[in-house]
């Protein structure tokens, strides 16, 4: 599976506090054709695979929720939450007649980190965000911690909307609250089966920031590997060793789940959409849209004139 960064201050402007939440739903019906995970036939994506150096939880309120997090399936339920650990490759799927209502978190750790850096919890935050330990994946409604988790999200949600309304001190402190509270049931529910990722975080966050700014350009693996100081040598191993795949192939399907992302409504001719995202050629941008997301351009875009 490919791995995808994409800048949540793009979706997530996270302002003065790192934190974002948002509703998200959708049903069947409504999403495209494409191709679907093994695991899944006959899927829809409700979101494309990627990943992110923020902490995501996804809270979900109704409805049904099919997740692959690295490859692996988890089946959500309403009082369900997911949590994804950093640079974990997700993506989200519906099958026949399922829907699915949820809010989504996205946090930058790193800001939460207390000081002095030598409590438990800034422990906690730098291992997470390192890789060295993990969330564990899934916080089922029902349980005690579930509940407990589903108890303190909601009320953060609502901190969070009184923040964006007034910005008081008062809504401020309940987010730092909110977020404390779920690191306090997340700190209980470490992964402690799963192994130290053998993928390298800086290597992983180096480049999907480069291919974030510069993908719209002529760009080739000794460009990027030129530019973080690796050779030639290094950087493809690097590269197939942390995304699963070479980097041609990367940067294609990338620039084309940000033409699907950023121009889903766009009113620009497809030849221009195609040219945003770093295909001088239409043909060649056509073939591979319709190879990666199993629909041909036309039929995405609402504006089609090339």
């Amino acid at each position: 599976m490919m791995n995808y960064e994409y800048n949540h201050k793009r979706y997530d402007n996270f302002g003065v506090i790192s934190i974002s939440i948002r509703e998200y739903g959708g049903a069947y019906t409504d999403r495209q054709p494409c191709p679907f995970p093994r695991q899944l036939p006959g899927a829809r994506a409700l979101f494309s695979p990627h990943n992110h150096e923020s902490t995501e939880v996804l809270y979900i309120r109704e409805g049904t929720l099919r997740a692959l997090i690295n490859d692996s399936l988890l089946e959500l339920r309403a009082g369900d939450s997911l949590i994804v650990n950093p640079y974990d490759t997700h993506s989200g799927w519906l099958l026949p007649g399922e829907s699915v209502r949820y809010d989504c978190l996205m946090i930058g750790l790193a800001a939460f980190r207390p000081v002095p850096g030598s409590s438990l919890i800034a422990k906690l935050i730098s291992d997470v965000t390192n890789g060295t330990r993990r969330f564990s994946p899934v916080l089922r409604g029902g349980s005690t911690a579930g509940d407990e988790f589903g108890r303190i999200f909601t009320g953060l949600r609502e901190a969070h909307g009184a923040y964006l309304t007034s910005g008081t001190a008062g809504s401020e402190g309940r987010i730092f609250s909110g977020i404390y509270g779920l690191l306090s049931v997340l700190a209980e529910h470490i992964d402690e089966a799963a192994a130290p990722s053998d993928h390298d975080l800086v290597f992983i966050r180096d480049v999907t920031k480069y291919i974030d700014a510069h993908y719209a350009e002529e760009l080739a693996a000794d460009d990027v590997g030129n530019a973080l100081g690796y050779g030639h040598r290094n950087f493809y191993r690097l590269f197939r060793q942390n995304f699963c795949c070479t980097f041609s192939a990367y940067l294609r399907e990338y620039r084309i789940n940000r033409a699907a992302q950023e121009f889903r409504d766009s009113e620009e001719p497809i030849s221009h959409i195609a040219r945003a995202v770093g295909f001088n050629d239409y043909s060649y941008f056509s073939r591979c849209f319709r190879q990666y997301t199993g629909v041909a351009p036309a039929a995405y875009f609402r504006n089609w004139t090339k």
